[in-house]
């Protein structure tokens, strides 16, 4: 069985209909990824708090200014025991969340 064949009109009209989905779905990925952008910074934003809180039951901001404690982390992070021991825990973390091959 033979297959119509459109028109001139119908062909151009089919073009316009999906040159206007395209654009849609164009915005629809630009509004995604914005998104995705935002989901990203939020989360970088609470954990950076996190941890400044963390940080800050050890290191009183009232106590210590930025360069010092600034120098006492680099102090501290120098000193092989913590630098074992820092790279122990990422190690730990990392295997964490490796999902196991069986």
């Amino acid at each position: 069985m033979a297959k119509k064949q459109k028109s001139l009109e119908e062909l151009k009209a089919e073009e316009e209909r999906v040159k206007k989905e395209l654009k849609i779905q164009k915005q629809n990925i630009r509004i995604l990824e914005a998104e995705q952008k935002e989901l990203t910074r939020r989360k970088r934003v609470n954990r950076l708090c996190t941890h400044g809180a963390m940080l800050e039951q050890y290191l009183k901001p009232e106590v210590f200014s930025d360069d010092q404690i600034e120098v006492i982390l680099k102090t501290i992070f120098r000193w092989n025991d913590v630098a074992v021991f820092v790279n122990d825990m990422a190690k730990q973390a990392k295997s964490s969340k490796e999902p196991e091959t069986s």
